[in-house]
This record gives structure tokens, C-alpha cells and sequence, in this order.
């Protein structure tokens, strides 16, 4: 996993109990968040959450961490913070991946 690629500091922020119980007991660090994600149309399910995932960051861009986005089906080979060739642009604030539905929740427009 994680630590095989050699990502030497790295924290899940899990959205349910089932998932929180999983990263534990694989010796991960995890952060579960306290609010459920709702889309605008009411859903709480991943496809209609995804773009809100956004709001996770903002207490670990506040203390000045580097972030990188992911969903939990992202398999890192290496790090990718300290990857040559450089796998990421490192040219903004959050490097991220989205199937957000606006341009606001696909470009995280509504932290700023």
C-alpha cells in the first residue's frame, strides 16, 4: 500500500465506521469525519458526494500541509511527492481528482 510506495507520512479521512475499522486495523492513520456529505439533491452515496470532498481539506491546508486527493481505489506505486520524474505539477494548492458536477464542486471554487 501506501507505505510500500514509500510515502512516508499519509492520513485517510474516512467517511464511515466500516472503512474507519478497515484503515485501523491495517495499522493506517486515519481521521473519521464528523459530518455526513450531502449532495444538493440529497444523496449521500459516493457518486453524488464526490465533489464535496473538497471540504475535507480545509483543516489541513489551514496548518499548511501538502495534500494530494484521492479516492481509496488509487493504487501509488512511489511517492508522489518525492517522485523523479515529478508525478505531480505541484503548480497549485491541492492536487486532486474529481467527478465533481459544477465548476464549483469540481474545482473546489467554494473553500476559498
Amino acid at each position: 500500500g501506501v507505505r510500500r510506495a514509500g510515502v512516508r507520512h499519509s492520513v485517510v479521512v474516512t467517511l464511515d465506521s466500516a472503512t474507519t475499522k478497515h484503515v485501523q486495523q491495517h495499522g493506517g492513520a486515519t481521521l473519521a469525519h464528523e459530518h455526513v456529505l450531502r449532495a444538493k439533491g440529497g444523496g449521500t452515496d459516493g457518486h453524488s458526494t464526490s465533489g464535496l470532498k473538497f471540504r475535507l481539506l480545509v483543516p489541513w491546508l489551514k496548518v499548511g500541509c501538502n495534500v494530494l486527493l484521492s479516492d481509496v481505489d488509487v493504487v501509488y506505486l512511489r511517492d508522489p511527492f518525492q517522485s523523479s520524474p515529478p508525478l505531480l505539477h505541484r503548480d497549485s494548492d491541492v492536487e486532486a481528482m474529481t467527478d465533481g458536477w459544477s465548476d464549483e464542486t469540481a474545482y473546489g471554487w467554494h473553500m476559498a
